[in-house]
């Protein structure tokens, strides 16, 4: 393969961007999400187990915390041997699918939490949207790659 110029690396870090919001996103519903099950499920009226969550909601945020600072790292890695490439839109696809995918599952969470209603079609709406974009992005990302070798 040929050197490749910085220009190459342009849609590999645009990607990176997206794929970095995309991740803060995912840590900010799914927090949600999590106090949400637990406060449903678990607190109640009890003051000590409201204590016991708001700790718990610390170690959650910081352990998804370093998992969005790992899969960063690795995913610049993955992109940047990625740039230049005729796979690289498909690379970025993997990744992002896959993320929306997360992000329907933590906002689907909170939207049976928050109960579905007629007044919520907005809501309903961006939650069906993750769906239909996370697959969409993922059979993308497996379809093969066209040949340029000729």
């Amino acid at each position: 393969m040929g050197k490749r110029r910085w220009v190459d690396f342009i849609p590999a870090y645009l990607g990176w961007v997206v794929v970095m919001a995309l991740g803060v996103w995912f840590m900010l519903i799914s927090r949600n999400s999590f106090l949400g099950v637990l406060s449903a499920v678990y607190v109640r009226d009890s003051i000590q187990r409201a204590w016991q969550v708001r700790f718990l909601d610390k170690v959650y945020f910081i352990a998804v915390g370093l998992l969005w600072t790992i899969v960063v790292v690795i995913t610049e890695a993955y992109f940047r041997r990625g740039a230049g490439r005729p796979d690289l839109g498909q690379r970025i696809a993997k990744v992002i699918g896959i993320e929306l995918l997360l992000i329907f599952g933590a906002d689907i969470v909170l939207l049976i939490l928050q109960g579905f209603n007629v007044s919520m079609w907005l809501r309903s709406l961006i939650v069906i949207s993750e769906l239909a974009l996370g697959i969409a992005a993922t059979r993308f990302a497996r379809r093969p790659v066209p040949n340029t070798k000729a």
